[in-house]
């Protein structure tokens, strides 16, 4: 993913250098924190297209997950405090806490 540039230290932290660290996470897991980070970074859904057959295998979930958030109507920041949360509930689960 792209850099972190909110307002938001604490998220940028989180995604910019703390979730780069997690290990061995389920795809689910990381479309998750995908669909989190576009609405937390402000990208606009409106503008993508529905990706077809031949925009590759990972492009379909991406959208899924990030359409999955939208739907959910999180503002940007409700989706960096989740994203926060998120990556704070994985560091926990792979330091055995």
């Amino acid at each position: 993913m792209p850099e972190a540039n909110t307002n938001n230290q604490a998220f940028n932290q989180a995604a910019n250098e703390r979730a780069r660290k997690l290990t061995g996470l389920q795809n689910k897991d990381l479309l998750q924190l995908y669909g989190l980070f576009k609405v937390a970074t402000g990208e606009d859904f409106s503008k993508e297209s529905q990706p077809g057959f031949m925009s590759g295998i990972s492009a379909r979930p991406k959208y899924d997950a990030w359409k999955a958030v939208v739907d959910r109507g999180l503002s940007p920041e409700e989706a960096q405090a989740e994203y926060i949360a998120l990556v704070e509930k994985f560091e926990k689960e792979q330091s055995g806490k």
